[in-house]
């Protein structure tokens, strides 16, 4: 983004360089998945640090995705075990399924082949993480018309993605009235 080959991004919440913006827009429950074969999907819930020596597939660095996962692993002080990074959450779950690793994914990712059995989510005790995104921009970029109607259906699809993933929530303290190329004609 920072190279403005961007306008606007919905990431998840990462460290961002001073020239650009955020506002929280929604979070989503982090599951670990398995293959529905892997032994780990016949307990009810294990702790953490069973997944020492596991093999782990995790996102590209510079992910959201990658950096909660490494800080589920840093909190409990384990070190995971990781296999492979990949840019494409498609070829994660391809290789999850396929019982070549793990993998921590958002809810909404994988909710399709939970729901079908491709993929198995693993109960962690005492474990409820949440990844937060935000709507990003730049600082020194007028938006278009365009930009301002993408954020406004980002906002107003909120409600319908909660029927779709009952995972999502908004973030309740999201005040959008600080966007300041928002249309405020339009209602929020």
């Amino acid at each position: 983004m920072s190279n403005f080959e961007v306008d606007i991004a919905i990431p998840g919440r990462i460290h961002y360089e001073n020239k650009l913006l955020f506002n929280p827009f929604i979070t989503d429950d982090l599951v670990l998945v398995a293959s529905p074969k892997d032994d780990l999907c016949k307990r009810k819930k294990i702790a953490l640090k069973e997944l020492v020596g596991k093999p782990i597939i995790i996102r590209e660095p510079g992910s959201g995705l990658r950096k909660f996962t490494l800080e589920i692993f840093e909190k409990e002080g384990i070190s995971p075990n990781i296999i492979m990074e990949l840019t494409h959450c498609d070829a994660i779950k391809k290789l999850v399924e396929h019982g070549i690793g793990l993998s921590f994914m958002t809810y909404t990712m994988v909710m399709d082949e939970l729901k079908m059995g491709i993929l198995r989510k693993v109960d962690l005790l005492n474990k409820n993480s949440t990844m937060q995104f935000d709507i990003v921009y730049h600082k020194s970029r007028k938006a278009s018309q365009l930009i301002n109607a993408f954020i406004q259906t980002a906002l107003n699809t909120i409600p319908d993605l909660q029927k779709i993933s009952p995972a999502l929530t908004a973030t309740s303290s999201t005040d959008y009235s600080n966007l300041d190329f928002l249309d405020r004609g339009v209602k929020q």
